[in-house]
């Protein structure tokens, strides 16, 4: 059997089986086990498939076909141009998330600022600000040591300095930060059960469920930023379908100002920001009272 008939075989077999974008998933495939790119593939599509990687390609097609993520079978990910390592304890980086890491870029301009990574994940958009953004300190946490595990391989992988913190949300950070960032469970219980099997079966759900209405990681946070953040410092959030006007108003709710929402390629809504103000925060609570 030739390389570019198992890729026919593969690709009938996953198209039958509904997996979406069967095509590229088979090629990707194909390149992670021969170490191949796509130019090199083409070249020697025609060569007959050794008996090993023939038996490495049938088990990964089985998990295939049993709608196990692409990336959970390769055990890589491409984010922000970088690759990372990902296993069923992270989420997999995604492309939306890249809006998150290009908005905190252009609006920190200042390198010589800290910045906190909350739900870290993979690592991915700690790694990300740290060898984009150059930022002077990057911190990272997860309530989830086996999170961190695969966090700290990747930032040894990348060569980003990052200081990692077992946290549930800020409780173990300590200190200030001049910038907190977020990707924070945001799924609400009533999409849970909707969402794509090969999310809701092999993400973990310690990453995804985000309460009954999907805006308490929100909450938490943004009650407990202002006792973390030095003056003026901001915060960004990635967000969920149809909820920016929600944690817009948590934010305001909470003394910041300057909140915005920023939208996608697509138009939609992605990322929320604002900054916090000491200051004016304390002038507010002080008319409030009165």
């Amino acid at each position: 059997m030739t390389y570019r008939e198992f890729v026919k075989e593969a690709e009938e077999r996953l198209k039958g089986a509904g997996v979406p974008e069967y095509e590229a998933d088979v090629l990707e495939l194909v390149l992670s086990v021969t170490g191949w790119d796509r130019t090199e593939y083409l070249l020697h599509r025609g060569d007959v498939l050794p008996d090993g990687q023939l038996s490495v390609l049938s088990e990964m097609l089985i998990k295939r076909l049993m709608h196990v993520p692409v990336q959970q079978i390769t055990g890589t990910a491409w984010f922000y141009g970088y690759r990372f390592t990902v296993t069923p304890d992270v989420l997999i980086p995604r492309y939306d998330t890249e809006i998150l890491v290009r908005e905190v870029l252009d609006t920190v301009k200042d390198r010589d600022r800290t910045v906190l990574d909350l739900c870290t994940g993979s690592g991915c958009i700690a790694a990300a600000l740290k060898l984009e953004g150059g930022y002077r300190e990057v911190l990272a946490s997860d309530i989830s040591d086996a999170a961190l595990r695969v966090a700290e391989k990747n930032a040894a992988d990348l060569g980003a300095e990052i200081q990692f913190i077992s946290s549930d949300l800020l409780r173990e950070i300590p200190g200030k930060v001049d910038v907190i960032v977020s990707n924070p469970p945001y799924i609400a219980a009533d999409e849970f059960n909707r969402l794509d099997p090969e999310v809701r079966d092999c993400e973990p759900c310690l990453a995804l469920y985000g309460g009954a209405d999907g805006l308490d990681f929100y909450r938490r946070i943004a009650s407990e930023a202002p006792s973390h953040l030095t003056e003026n410092g901001r915060i960004f959030f990635e967000i969920g379908a149809g909820q920016g006007d929600a944690v817009s108003a948590i934010l305001e709710g909470k003394d910041f100002t300057e909140v915005r929402v920023t939208k996608d390629l697509a138009g939609l809504p992605r990322v929320v920001s604002g900054r916090f103000r000491k200051a004016e925060a304390l002038k507010t609570r002080s008319a409030a009272e009165k």
